[in-house]
């Protein structure tokens, strides 16, 4: 995915980054890129990716690829990013 985003769509990409559930039981690296919600969602159908991550105004979304759920608000990205590096 790497090689497709850099070089093929030519796509910034900052990471790797570990995403996990909040008990850690569960973790997964991930990737940031700068995409429209409809490009990243494409992509992520395209390698089979259950869920992404999307920033929007400052809030962090889980947002299903796979399955017909809706987008779940996980609250403002500063103070996940805060409360995850703190723990």
């Amino acid at each position: 995915m790497w090689r497709h985003l850099t070089v093929d769509l030519q796509v910034p990409v900052v990471g790797p980054f570990w995403g996990s559930d909040p008990d850690e039981r569960w973790q997964e690296s991930s990737l940031a890129v700068a995409l429209s919600l409809p490009q990243a969602r494409r992509l992520a159908a395209r390698f089979g990716q259950n869920a992404i991550y999307w920033v929007e105004d400052g809030q962090l979304w889980l947002v299903p690829i796979l399955t017909d759920k809706s987008a779940v608000c996980l609250g403002n990205i500063e103070f996940c990013w805060i409360a995850r590096n703190l723990a």
